[in-house]
């Protein structure tokens, strides 16, 4: 049997316990499962372990995970431990780095662990690169605000579509300072971006979010990288400002976000609405010719007759191929005429993978048929 019980307590004066002094330290990691930076990881919950009981505060807009998960963890408080279950496939291969913000701090004064990060891969090893660099309004040349959910995303596609489209290989927030550094990456090619995410989706949508961005890419190697101290943030402890500091392997970017001007072309989505109907959407009507160039397929002439929304903005492809249209996946090159930052016109060619459910079900059907055609002739020769 489980009992709460309620103590009421009275006092004549309203004060600090004369006990001692007030506790001001933040809670300290003592153990976790599994151990921090462990490698090989591969189940679906991990506890971490403090040294005194801890509570949990607004911990879905606190926690940030890199790369990010397209499914949330449920991440609860009991005890001296804070646990969190995935809800989504972990990458193989891949050091992920869970910062939990400001949103685990002591029970009793409520003491944060500031910025506090745990790590660990899937693969056999510690990635250890990282992006650090600076953002700022274009428009007041200020920091990010307190409620402010502004983001560095990095990513590997390269296409220019690829923000309205998917989530980024990595991210981290950009702090009241402006300030930003991402861990734990691996080496490559990256696009960075900044962005303003005000409906928490990790997607840019040009209607009412804040972007910064290069023209240029950012290349990670550990050729590349400078080792720097890095300042992370600064917070005051009684009437001292602390500076919390990292040395890291990192490359350095800066960039400006600014609510853009919808002139740029973009993608912004596609799906297979039906084995026969292709569906695209622009930011904006593009400002020639759409064209589609197949990949994966070779159509003896014309396969397809398209239909355009009044705006131009979207346009679906009713395909005219029967065999085209009874294929489970079409993989094409969509270009189009879109502008760079500089206003010059210039050509975007998407990469665009579509698979359609329906034929997808009818080609596993065909398959366990097959298998079932299979296993029933290798019975008849075992009776043979």
């Amino acid at each position: 049997m489980f009992f709460i019980t309620y103590i009421s307590v009275s006092c004549a004066k309203v004060g600090s316990p004369t006990g001692g002094p007030t506790d001001i330290a933040p809670p300290v990691l003592i153990n976790s499962n599994p151990a921090m930076s462990s490698t090989g990881f591969s189940g679906n919950e991990i506890e971490i372990e403090f040294n005194e009981y801890i509570q949990l505060k607004e911990v879905y807009d606190e926690v940030l995970i890199s790369p990010p998960l397209a499914g949330r963890p449920v991440i609860t408080a009991r005890s001296r431990s804070v646990f969190l279950e995935f809800n989504d496939t972990l990458l193989d291969n891949t050091t992920y780095t869970i910062n939990f913000g400001n949103s685990i701090a002591d029970n009793n004064e409520g003491n944060p662990v500031n910025g506090f990060e745990f790590v660990f891969s899937t693969g056999a090893t510690i990635d250890s690169l990282a992006v650090t660099g600076s953002a700022v309004s274009a428009f007041d040349g200020k920091p990010p605000l307190q409620d402010d959910k502004v983001y560095i995303m990095l990513y590997e596609n390269l296409s220019d579509s690829a923000p309205f489209l998917e989530l980024p290989r990595y991210i981290g927030r950009v702090n009241t300072l402006g300030l930003f550094s991402v861990h734990n990456m691996h080496s490559g090619t990256f696009r960075p971006l900044i962005l303003k995410d005000t409906d928490g989706d990790m997607m840019y949508n040009p209607v009412t979010d804040a972007i910064g961005f290069t023209d240029s890419m950012v290349v990670i190697t550990p050729g590349s990288v400078t080792n720097m101290t890095f300042t992370i943030d600064t917070f005051r402890v009684n009437d001292s400002l602390v500076s919390r500091t990292e040395t890291l392997d990192a490359v350095s970017i800066s960039m400006d976000y600014f609510n853009e001007v919808p002139s740029r072309v973009f993608l912004n989505n596609k799906s297979r609405q039906a084995p026969e109907r292709l569906f695209f959407t622009f930011t904006r009507p593009p400002y020639d010719t759409v064209t589609f160039t197949p990949v994966n397929f070779e159509p003896s002439g014309p396969w397809y007759v398209k239909e355009a929304s009044p705006m131009n903005d979207s346009i679906s492809l009713w395909i005219t191929d029967s065999s085209l249209i009874n294929t489970e996946t079409l993989e094409m090159l969509v270009s189009y005429t879109t502008v760079d930052s500089a206003g010059n016109f210039i050509v975007s060619n998407d990469s665009v993978i579509l698979v359609s459910r329906i034929a997808s079900a009818a080609a596993t059907s065909r398959r366990r048929e097959e298998r079932q055609e299979e296993e029933a002739t290798e019975d008849d020769g075992v009776r043979l």
